[in-house]
């Protein structure tokens, strides 16, 4: 074995792409980053879920009291924080800013700042809103910032975040997942990355929004697209605040997995800084907020494959059992990298006209590897040169056993390949780019209000996936050709590998491997590619709204349009070299070289340590750059589009919505009640056309294919005040949320087929992929909450909600489907046999509305402070919510084609936010946790099944202590955060029961920050 070499040249995908021949130049404006080698080992003790939630509070209530009596002599009274870090006060959105009358009012208020503040604010907003709504203000997110937007909305009640990378990045409200949720800025649809029209939620620093409100009951007026809920995200108004300020943040962060890889800095920083302030007094005003994030992105896991169909009995029991496809134990890791700007430029030209201009640019990349080992074949266990001893079986699956390779190569054509031991050297480079740019300008007369808003919002994400192998040759040629391939000397894999696993659930399995994977005398670099791609996506749209004081029962009236215009663009190109392909399968995948040498000058031996190495995680080969290390030997890459998925995969989307809507507000009583409320109803017309490469190819002259089509979302919110201190709200209506992108546009295929129609011999039609014919999920749900508000401040609330989803969108093997409504005919009508078809009513597999399904649920949450308790226990409060949903749908399970019954993909049946906190002068303290229970959750494979991520419990923790205005340090508050504080893993199954068939088991560490902000 050699000694670890600490890897430190200059390199990257993007560059490695555009160093060696590429035949494209959509990567021409990338730069390359520093990728490196990285060394893992996990030193982790877990502590059971119900005993952190039995201690968490009452340890936050003992760190909290000691911290208090630790300031206590700084603040001979009580005393309140000043501004929050970035951007001190509640903002409304761009259509929608804060008027006048109302920044009277809060000026007439007695200010109360701190989390307290925060709370009070939300509170307010969720009070006086015209339906039901969860609201986070500037103080929550300014003042102890979280990484990103969605850890804070996350805490809400009835709404949880999915882990990816270890952070919060996407967003369920009441039980739906992000593609069912829209989210906005300022009041603005805003364009995805990731083919799905759901944003990246981490390229949106907490530091730059200073508020978001939660819409969980539509209505007309609102932006259609949101069956789950809307968030609309907001910045500050710069003519809502008199003066200047500036304010100026750091910190430092730590990451403690990543101070356990070889190789990786722990360390990380967030920099931002922004000015707000009038340039003309009270006529213009300004905003500029810049905020950089640099931070380490690791993990260690294991990845189970999915289960096979039943094959043999393995326990004598006469069943057959399912073996699985196999599994990889890997470290991922690299550095994530956000900058943000933001800006605000507002002209108040008359008291009656109001104009503003905002920009919001972002941009994140995050380079990272997965590196270690993965076995593939073990579903072809006993088919011949693959055996297992001492098979333990759990629920009909073979969740363990003592695997071995017994043949040096795979048998004839026909057969399997058998197990396959690989060394994996896998690196990903994702680049994200956005920018969004709008005016708003909004004239107010004595009854008559007129606003007109105008967006362009862009994005591109570019990604490029490295994938290449090591195998253990024992001779360069004398194997038996494969499937495929009839050349005649292949190389000669070592025979009698083994490896022996134990499943053990959501924990770590056991493994112990019986061969070296650091031999440098038989591991060789088998075969790599280059899976590069280039999403892109605009969006123009302008809208127009008028609203009419009338008096009355309907206090006014609003009218409205939204023409809104889409195009998304993906494009594909490849690479791909060697012997053996993923499975392990002996053909060549593009053209063919002889598997390379290895040694300590082009790779090094990097081990997995800690827990991971005491369950059997091996050591394993690291290359330092395999495609340098390919052309060295005489390979040369070019990135083409010669394989027909890069130009199935490469296509274009245009979306074209009109809508139009009107909305009575109501302002009356009701058995001597007040009664408020709005009724309405929303109109959208919409065009999607798609089109892909591959396509065009086969006929030049195709033209996009899609559906037009019209929907009626009618909204009723109703609050009732029962007391000067309660209300009664009523919410029904009817949404949609649009399929994604690649739903629409990804791989669409159709053909002419010959079919046999009771004896007679014809054509039909059959086709797959993404289907520019969907139509938009659909929902009629209905909302019933009730509101305590406090006198002396908080709130309780109970909510009960109900959701009858119409049309659900799945993949599903529809033999039924009509190509003529969907509009694929143009596909196929230059076919020969077209004119014989006898049928559009074919079979398609992919994307396609299926049956719908019920959800229902209800959720509770409290805000109090104990200010009824003496001393300094007032100085407690806690907010806290839980959230039970209930759902039944019927989809297809991945591409088993088996229709089931079964929860919707990402809804937690439990889900629980609880927060405690202490303020006390310019200290303030926090610790919150959030739970959520099982949940189905799609993983792919080899082949994609149903499976679902175990419960999940995160802690973290937050304090500031802000100085006293009276002193020198004005203006300065320090910092400390803690996230993940017991490492929670992120753990997948592949079976109902948690305790058979393992899917992911994920570490990302814990993660700490510690700063200081000065405003002034």
């Amino acid at each position: 074995m050699c000694a670890r070499q600490k890897f430190s040249v200059e390199r990257g995908l993007r560059s490695s792409i555009l160093g060696h021949n590429v035949a494209s130049d959509r990567e021409s404006w990338i730069t390359g980053p520093v990728i490196s080698a990285f060394r893992a080992r996990d030193d982790d003790v877990q502590t059971t879920k119900s005993l952190l939630m039995t201690h968490v509070f009452s340890g936050s209530l003992l760190i909290g009291g000691c911290l208090f009596l630790a300031s206590a002599p700084a603040f001979a009274q009580e005393t309140v924080s000043t501004a929050p870090i970035l951007i001190p006060q509640q903002t409304d959105q761009a259509g929608g800013a804060e008027d006048d009358d109302e920044k009277e009012r809060r000026e007439e208020e007695v200010v109360v700042t701190g989390f307290r503040a925060a709370i009070e604010d939300a509170i307010a907003n969720k009070r006086n809103a015209d339906t039901i709504i969860e609201s986070i203000s500037a103080e929550d997110i300014g003042r102890l910032p979280d990484v990103s937007i969605a850890e804070a909305i996350g805490r809400l009640p009835g709404i949880a975040t999915q882990r990816t990378n270890g952070q919060a990045s996407a967003i369920n409200i009441r039980g739906l997942t992000q593609n069912l949720n829209l989210a906005t800025l300022n009041g603005r649809e805003q364009v995805s990355f990731n083919g799905d029209r759901s944003i990246e939620f981490e390229t949106y620093p907490s530091e730059l929004i200073s508020g978001a409100d939660i819409y969980k009951s539509p209505k007309a007026s609102l932006i259609e697209g949101g069956i789950g809920g809307t968030i609309e995200l907001k910045t500050i108004r710069p003519l809502n605040r008199e003066g200047h300020t500036f304010n100026f943040n750091v910190r430092g962060s730590y990451n403690d997995r990543a101070g356990q890889i070889f190789d990786a800095d722990p360390l990380g920083y967030r920099v931002s800084g922004s000015y707000i302030g009038e340039l003309v007094d009270e006529r213009v005003g300004l905003v500029l907020g810049y905020a950089r994030l640099v931070q380490p992105d690791v993990s260690v896991r294991f990845v189970g494959f999915d289960f096979a169909g039943a094959s043999q009995d393995f326990n004598g029991d006469g069943v057959n059992d399912n073996p699985s496809f196999g599994f990889e134990v890997e470290e991922q890791g690299g550095t994530d990298v956000r900058d943000t700007i933001n800006g605000t430029l507002q002209f108040r030209v008359t008291e009656r006209l109001d104009i503003s201009i905002d920009a919001f640019a972002s941009r994140f990349e995050s380079p990272s590897f997965g590196r270690g080992i993965r076995v593939i074949g073990t579903q072809e266990v006993n088919g011949g040169n693959t055996t297992v001893a001492n098979p333990v079986v759990l629920g009909q699956a073979l969740v363990g056993g003592l695997f071995t390779r017994n043949v040096p190569a795979p048998t004839l054509p026909g057969g399997g390949f058998g197990l396959t031991f690989q060394n994996i050297n896998d690196n990903q480079d994702d680049l994200d780019r956005n920018l969004t740019v709008g005016t708003n300008v909004k004239w107010t007369g004595d009854r008559l209000e007129l606003r007109g808003d105008f967006t362009f919002s862009i994005g591109d994400s570019f990604f490029a996936n490295e994938v290449s192998n090591i195998l253990p040759i024992v001779s360069l040629t004398g194997g038996v050709p494969g499937i495929s391939n009839n050349l005649p000397n292949t190389p000669v894999i070592a025979s009698n590998q083994q490896v022996f696993i134990q499943l053990d659930g959501a924990n770590l399995p056991t493994i112990n491997f019986t061969d070296d994977f650091t031999d440098f005398s038989v591991q060789r670099l088998s075969n790599f590619g280059l899976f590069p791609f280039d999403n892109e996506e605009r969006l123009f749209a302008f809208s127009g709204d008028g609203k009419y004081q009338l008096g009355g029962f309907f206090d006014s009236i609003e009218v409205g349009f939204r023409y809104s215009d889409r195009r998304a663009e993906q494009f594909r190109v490849s690479a791909q070299f060697g012997f053996g392909n993923d499975a392990g399968f002996f053909q060549f995948a593009g053209q063919p070289f002889t598997p390379i040498a290895l040694n300590d000058s082009n790779s090094s031996v990097e081990c997995f340590s800690g827990k991971f190495a005491d369950n059997g995680f091996p050591c394993f080969l690291v290359i330092e750059d395999p495609v340098a290390l390919a052309v060295a030997n005489g390979v040369s890459v070019t990135l083409d589009q010669s394989a027909g998925f890069t130009r199935s995969d490469s296509f274009t989307v245009d979306e074209r919505v009109i809508a139009g809507y009107i909305q009575a507000n109501i302002d009356s009583q009701l058995f001597g009640l007040p009664l408020t409320g709005n009724i309405g109803v929303r109109i959208i017309n919409t065009d999607q056309q798609s089109i892909n490469q591959l396509t065009l190819e086969n006929n030049p002259a195709a033209d996009q294919v899609g559906i037009n089509f019209t929907n009626f979302l009618p909204s009723l919110n109703l609050i009732l005040a029962l007391t000067d201190n309660d209300q009664l709200r009523f919410g029904a209506s009817r949404a949609l949320s649009r399929p994604t992108i690649f739903g629409l546009g990804g791989n669409v295929n159709v053909s002419v087929v010959p079919i046999n129609t009771g004896g007679v011999p014809g054509f039909g039609l059959a086709g797959g992929g993404g289907n520019p014919g969907l139509q938009p999920f659909l929902a009629n749900q209905g909302d019933i909450s009730y509101e305590h508000y406090f006198e002396d401040g908080g709130i309780f609330t109970v909510a009960f909600f109900f959701k009858n989803l119409q049309s659900f969108i799945t993949n599903v093997n529809n033999t039924a489907f009509d190509f003529e409504a969907a509009g694929l005919l143009p596909l196929v009508e230059q076919d020969p046999n077209f004119p014989q078809v006898q049928s559009f009513i074919g079979t398609f597999g992919g994307s396609d509305n299926a049956e719908g399904g019920r959800i229902w649920g209800f959720e509770t949450a409290i805000t109090k402070q104990f200010n009824f308790l003496p001393g300094f226990w007032k100085n407690f409060g806690v907010t806290a919510s839980y959230a039970f949903t209930q759902s039944s749908v019927t989809f297809d399970a991945g591409n088993s084609g088996v229709t089931i019954t079964a929860p919707l993909p990402g809804l937690s049946t439990h889900v629980i936010n609880p927060t405690l906190y202490y303020e006390q002068g310019g200290f303030s303290n926090r610790i919150s946790a959030t739970y959520r229970s099982l949940f189905v959750s799609p993983q792919v494979g080899l082949n994609q099944q149903l499976p679902g991520t175990d419960e999940e419990l995160t802690l973290s923790y937050q304090a500031s202590y802000q100085f006293s205005d009276k002193g020198p340090l004005k203006g300065l508050t320090l910092l400390f955060q803690a996230n993940n504080i017991t490492d929670e893993p992120v753990a997948t199954f592949f079976d109902s029961d948690v305790g058979n068939q393992t899917g992911t088991v994920q570490f990302f560490g814990r993660q700490f920050f510690f700063g200081a902000s000065y405003t002034f």
